[in-house]
């Protein structure tokens, strides 16, 4: 983990923001390009933490470009699925499922499970906000049942509370 990072998740943003920024500077100047791109998205998490949510969507948008040019797909995926995030944020909801679609394919397509249900789950959450409540469940149990088999039990909780959430929300108790 980069410090920029570590300022960032101990909430210390304007320190992550410096970090980022100080480091993609020395990158650039030496040429470094997926280094560089790095950096961006970690801005973007800054920015997203920050509620900046449109430089985090320039962030993103930025370093899927430079992932794009060179030929680094899990990347690629990685910022449309962080855009997703940003648009879930901002009430852009099918963006968001557009985004969260899009990275999915991706991650299918390389055999990357964990990502593929990380996305799921992303669409469970667009899904149970606008009220597309059998969606929502569909996608939560599809990601729980990856993530049981991948032996991850905190994401099988989280899949189940938000199940449980949706169950709620329609009135069905049992």
């Amino acid at each position: 983990m980069n410090l920029g990072n570590v300022y960032d998740a101990l909430g210390r943003y304007q320190d992550a923001e410096t970090a980022h920024t100080t480091a993609r500077e020395v990158y650039q100047r030496v040429g470094l390009t997926e280094q560089v791109a790095d950096c961006t998205i970690g801005l973007g998490n800054v920015f997203q933490g920050m509620g900046r949510y449109q430089d985090a969507e320039t962030a993103y948008t930025t370093a899927r470009e430079v992932y794009r040019q060179l030929g680094l797909p899990v990347r690629v995926a990685t910022c449309t699925m962080n855009l997703g995030n940003v648009y879930e944020q901002v009430g852009r909801y099918q963006d968001a499922v557009t985004a969260y679609t899009a990275a999915r394919e991706v991650y299918q397509r390389l055999g990357l499970p964990e990502k593929v249900a990380n996305c799921t789950a992303n669409l469970g959450v667009v899904y149970e906000q606008v009220g597309r409540y059998q969606d929502a469940v569909t996608a939560y149990t599809t990601a729980r049942e990856v993530y049981q088999r991948l032996g991850l039990p905190v994401r099988v909780a989280t899949c189940t509370m938000n199940l449980g959430n949706v169950y709620e929300q329609v009135g069905r108790y049992q």
